[in-house]
């Protein structure tokens, strides 16, 4: 009896340093995942996806919440400051250049304007890249979350993605919307 209670407990000792080994190596891959994403997505795309594949769905889930960006604040910022100050604070940059640029060439271009010709190229750029920086932040997360999803192996979820849409009337007006969609 003395022989069976050791062996019990030598292989409870066993399970528990095995599952201890484990648990260890799992929190590592899922520091390493959330380090890979700070560092840069697009870079360290293949790699995340690798690794997180050893990573519990809850813990994939947290680091989704934990990493998906907003739209909001950088919304926010380029609708009242402008020149892509919120797109930099989201980190597209393409967006941020689009609006710096944009924003100060029709800047430039009203107040150095000789006619009213050059003047109004100027308010149509200014106006026009506000107007696309408004946009922007919601594309830009919508994409970037979604590559976040897949790169963490997230099936399954629902998202509902609302961006808002400009379109052009049949007598040449522009008429903002807005467009929703839903995926699986």
């Amino acid at each position: 009896m003395k022989f069976f209670c050791i062996i019990l407990v030598f292989i409870s000792a066993l399970n528990f340093s095995i599952s201890l080994s484990q648990d260890k190596q799992n929190s590592e891959r899922f520091m390493e995942v959330q380090m890979l994403i700070n560092s840069d997505l697009d870079d360290n795309y293949k790699l995340i996806k690798e690794k997180s594949t050893e990573l519990t769905p809850t813990q994939k889930m947290f680091i989704y919440d934990d990493k998906k960006i907003s739209a909001g604040l950088p919304f926010v910022l380029n609708l009242l400051v402008g020149y892509g100050i919120g797109s930099w604070v989201q980190g597209h940059t393409a967006g941020g250049l689009i609006g710096t640029v944009g924003n100060i060439g029709g800047m430039i271009l009203i107040f150095t304007a000789e006619n009213e010709s050059t003047a109004m190229i100027g308010v149509v750029l200014l106006l026009g890249t506000w107007l696309i920086d408004c946009i922007l932040p919601f594309t830009y997360s919508s994409a970037y979350n979604k590559k976040l999803r897949y790169a963490l192996g997230i099936t399954g979820t629902v998202s509902l993605d609302i961006q808002p849409k400009v379109n052009m009337t049949h007598n040449g007006n522009v008429a903002p919307g807005v467009t929703f969609s839903v995926s699986f």
